[in-house]
């Protein structure tokens, strides 16, 4: 099959050539894409010039990612330390942000503020009047008095 080409530098001959036919559009389009791809990306694009960087990705990930761990007679692939590193340190990252940002939606809330001040506020009594010292006195003096009850069998 003979090869024909076709140069129009007109556009009002293209359409008159096309005539409403969108078969034949679509057959020049693609003829104009393959024959861009063909002059322009072909070099970029080679199988071999892909496949050269894919050895070269996989390796390069192999050596600074990928470490092979042998036991015995079985091998495990674990991620090196320095992977597991930023890997955890980007995660420590991600959680701080969002922790971050709920702190500080929370603390936006005025009734969680409240609230949080009622706990404080009820935890302080409490303290004040269950944990003081005559509070604590009293129940050590009666604790004592109970244990030296039962040591001379008075109880």
């Amino acid at each position: 099959m003979s090869k024909l080409t076709l140069q129009i530098n007109n556009l009002e001959a293209l359409e008159r050539l096309i005539g409403g036919d969108t078969h034949v559009e679509m057959d020049i389009r693609q003829s104009v894409v393959e024959a861009f791809t063909k002059k322009h990306l072909k070099a970029l694009a080679t199988t071999q010039s892909l496949n050269t960087l894919l050895v070269a990705l996989k390796t390069e990930i192999n050596n600074e990612l990928i470490k092979t761990v042998k036991q015995g007679y079985s091998s495990t692939i674990m991620l090196t330390n320095e992977a597991k590193s930023a890997i955890g340190a980007e995660i420590d990252e991600i959680i701080n942000t969002q922790l971050h940002a709920y702190i500080l939606e929370v603390m936006g809330n005025k009734k969680i503020k409240e609230r949080l001040s009622e706990l404080i506020e009820r935890q302080a009594n409490y303290i004040n009047t269950e944990l003081s010292s005559s509070v604590i006195e009293k129940r050590l003096n009666a604790m004592v008095d109970a244990k030296i009850k039962e040591k001379l069998g008075l109880k």
